[in-house]
């Protein structure tokens, strides 16, 4: 096995995605096997100073996997020792436009040029690599761009950047790049498939899409994959019966394709509530044994949706067992099945099965910690959030997540439950937003106020703004007595606001013009309505 692969690493292939299903097919790639394949690469560097590139194919295959800090280890050890290629130096290249190194890509990319006319692709490689994780599209589309100017875009890239442009909506220019790609090479699939699919995951429109992927289809140059896509924009303008013919077809001509009727199913009818017919094109994939893990789970979560919770159960079970890795299935059937039913006891039993045995991801730990709360147990939901605060600094709102919860079921702990997240500076400025408005509408008017005199220094928006805003939401008017200490200590750009606020609450003129009453009146309620927008109590 390792002979087998020691051979990929040595030999003169070049490398691309057919390359890195070989190297998978020859054998599972464990840490300690690519540690044994990197000493046998040096190894054999000793015997043959011929050699080239043995660590950089390596380091490719690790850049396939997500492992780029080792890739980039093994792709600079191949560059210092001048055993790297131009082909290899533009997948260093790439790797440090994954890391995102822009400056050291480029030389790098220059350097390939220069040894090799051949060399095509590189800044685009590195873009693409660099910018299109971020949604950077048009600094993507600019890089992209200088290959094509200088000679260096192939007709494969090309359908690249026609993919980014039809993401920014530009479809007449996408159309263009297509053709232009398929005029280069004849041989080239997916191109206007694989724009539509990007501008209907952008914008939602369907008719262009469609448009675009039967024009592939027609000239057979679409493939399985697309043509799945295919089927589920059939399927979300309602054409259920050509989403399954694609479907069918699809799968007659690919075994490895999952999940076809799931995704045409799925959004047919998940956001309809009609969840029985969600299940209909699930259970489909599941007697193909077309059915993905990921999507099993979702089956468990539409029978919940379905009120049949012991099917939920079994089809998580189902999953569970095929993969050690997959986590929160017990938590979102839970979820939705018992919450709603106000059925609390059993909502924290059915999350604690995936908290006990590993299954809970960190995020979804509020949710089993909420579960407890709202069943009585709140020294083990507090537990919860204490221990998820000392994992990971960035966490804030915990707490104050619970206390949204506390507010219908548990209304006396709602404060402190504030307090744990403000003792701690664990609190957003958001939370504390919130925070404020409990305050208000509990009446702790001395407790508010303090609160607003400590924070007014700290925080980005005006704390006694929020006290008004919370204060009219209350009662319907801005009380006097808040009002007048408001406008001593507001900072904001408020102020005028506020001071009409309070004029219209005390019943004073707002203006000692008569002929303008109206006109003050009509200003009071543009006021009231901007009010009325920007309250609304926490979901």
């Amino acid at each position: 096995m390792v002979n087998t692969k020691l051979a990929l690493l040595l030999e003169n292939h070049s490398v691309h995605q057919g390359w890195i299903d070989k190297f998978q097919q020859s054998g599972p790639s464990r840490s300690d096997e690519i540690s044994k394949l990197e000493t046998a690469v040096l190894h054999a560097y000793k015997n043959d100073p011929s050699l080239r590139n043995g660590l950089s194919r390596l380091a490719f295959y690790l850049l396939y996997k997500g492992q780029r800090q080792e890739a980039l280890r093994l792709f600079a050890e191949d560059a210092k020792g001048g055993r790297q290629t131009w082909l290899l130096k533009l997948r260093y290249a790439e790797c440090l436009g994954a890391e995102g190194n822009a400056d050291h890509a480029l030389s790098i990319v220059r350097q390939a040029y220069q040894e090799s006319e051949q060399a095509r692709d590189g800044r685009a490689r590195c873009a693409w690599r660099l910018f299109w994780p971020t949604g950077n599209c048009l600094e993507l589309i600019q890089w992209i761009k200088e290959d094509d100017e200088e000679g260096r875009l192939s007709a494969d890239w090309r359908l690249k950047l026609a993919q980014v442009q039809s993401s920014l909506g530009n479809k007449e220019t996408a159309e263009t790049e297509v053709q232009k790609a398929y005029l280069e090479n004849p041989s080239l699939t997916d191109g206007y498939a694989n724009c539509a699919w990007e501008l209907f995951k952008k914008t939602g429109e369907t008719e262009t899409p469609i448009k675009w992927m039967e024009h592939d289809r027609k000239t057979k140059r679409i493939t399985s994959d697309p043509l799945l896509n295919l089927a589920e924009l059939y399927a979300t303008v309602g054409n259920l019966s050509t989403a399954d013919q694609l479907v069918e077809q699809a799968y007659n001509s690919s075994p490895k394709l999952r999940d076809g009727y799931s995704r045409c199913y799925w959004r047919a009818f998940w956001g309809q509530g009609r969840y029985q017919e969600c299940i209909i094109g699930l259970a489909r994939d599941v007697e193909e044994n077309r059915i993905s893990l990921p999507w099993l789970l979702n089956l468990a979560e539409a029978h919940a949706r379905a009120g049949d919770i012991e099917q939920a159960k079994l089809q998580v079970k189902r999953a569970y067992q095929a993969d050690p890795t997959l986590k929160d299935g017990f938590t979102k059937s839970a979820w939705i099945y018992y919450h709603p039913r106000g059925e609390f006891e059993d909502l924290a039993l059915l999350c604690g099965q995936d908290f006990e045995t590993g299954r809970t991801s960190p995020a979804k730990a509020l949710d089993y910690a909420t579960a407890l709360l709202l069943a009585g147990e709140q020294e083990k939901a507090y537990s919860i959030v204490e221990n998820s605060y000392l994992r990971d600094d960035s966490l804030k709102d915990w707490f104050t997540s619970l206390a949204d919860h506390a507010l219908t079921y548990h209304p006396t702990l709602v404060t402190s439950l504030y307090e744990k997240d403000y003792e701690r500076s664990r609190i957003s400025q958001r939370g504390l937003k919130r925070f404020i408005n409990h305050l208000v509408t509990t009446e702790q008017k001395n407790y508010v106020f303090n609160l607003a005199d400590k924070i007014a220094d700290e925080v980005d928006f005006d704390p006694y703004a929020e006290i008004a805003i919370s204060s009219y939401a209350l009662e319907g008017k801005l009380p006097h007595s808040i009002g007048a200490k408001l406008l001593k200590k507001t900072k904001s750009a408020e102020y005028e606001f506020l001071q009409n606020m309070i004029a219209f609450a005390a019943n004073k003129p707002l203006s000692s013009n008569k002929s303008n009453d109206h006109q003050d009146e009509a200003f009071f309620r543009a006021f009231q309505k901007q009010l009325d927008c920007s309250f609304a109590k926490p979901q």
